[in-house]
């Protein structure tokens, strides 16, 4: 699981209502809409074939293009999905003060003795997916910033 700490300094008053704000109802579906962004932005950029900074994959090697090929599976583009099981498996779980995004613990179709959360684990080494970008934390924050605004204006 991934759970990123969102800190805001240099504002007090800001800093207080968002802190405020996490406890109650309307931080709730906050936090739900910020695992629904994020969760949205890993999963197309990686079918997209790119990194979470947006840059493309590295090329399947020749032995596994092959055995792709055999599969009927795309080979020109590097998108993780072979089964599909991984990324469906990328879920968040939202509470009033914090996000986590992470893959619920299904089983790999090849090999049931690995699941999601280790096939990504491992992905991830190789093909750095798993994570948001500055332009992502932009967008978090405009949430938050909106969210402030409904419950404070």
């Amino acid at each position: 699981m991934a759970t990123v700490p969102i800190i805001i300094s240099g504002d007090d008053d800001l800093r207080e209502k968002f802190d405020r704000l996490q406890g109650s109802i309307l931080g709730q579906k906050m936090m739900s809409e910020i695992g629904a962004f994020a969760v949205a932005m890993i999963d197309s950029r990686t079918s997209e074939g790119k990194d979470f900074r947006g840059k493309p994959f590295k090329g399947y090697s020749p032995k596994y293009k092959l055995f792709r090929a055999k599969f009927g599976r795309p080979v020109n583009k590097v998108d993780f999905n072979f089964f599909g099981t991984m990324m469906t498996a990328l879920t968040y779980k939202s509470e009033s003060k914090e996000v986590q995004i992470y893959f619920l613990p299904t089983p790999d179709e090849r090999n049931p003795k690995i699941t999601s959360p280790e096939k990504a684990f491992f992905l991830n080494q190789k093909r750095k997916f798993f994570g948001l970008n500055a332009t992502d934390v932009r967008k978090i924050k405009a949430i938050i910033e909106q969210y402030i605004e409904k419950a404070f204006d």
